[in-house]
């Protein structure tokens, strides 16, 4: 009888933990880019965009190709998140620029990969 009275405390121990959580997929990643894309006017003032919506926007697509690096749809909307981030959402031409550039890299990887797909590699 001792032996179940041992468990005991691991058994509670056990219950009350919070149950894991499941790992984000790529197509939830994009979901939550495609949200906050939907909500990139909010908060806008003069034509000019709040940060944080398209930020969020940027974020999720960068989630979904680091679970999926071959998703051409995670590629075109991120270049597309980041074109508008730096045309309504970024001040100063210097960052706007850097924000830019990510844009063309991210441009330039989806073209390479799709090009690689074309020539079967």
């Amino acid at each position: 009888m001792r032996t179940s009275h041992a468990l005991l405390p691991v058994l509670l121990t056990a219950l009350l933990l919070p149950a894991p959580v499941a790992a984000e997929t790529a197509a939830e990643a994009i979901a939550r880019g495609d949200a906050a894309w939907a909500r990139r006017a909010d908060g806008q003032v003069a034509g000019s965009a709040a940060a944080a919506p398209i930020a969020e926007a940027v974020g999720a697509c960068e989630a979904a190709l680091g679970l999926d690096p071959a998703s051409l749809e995670a590629h075109w909307k991120l270049v597309r998140a980041l074109w508008f981030q730096g045309e309504y959402a970024t001040s100063g031409d210097e960052r706007r620029q850097a924000v830019f550039a990510r844009g063309r890299e991210a441009g330039a990887e989806v073209s390479a990969g799709a090009a690689g797909s074309v020539r079967g590699g």
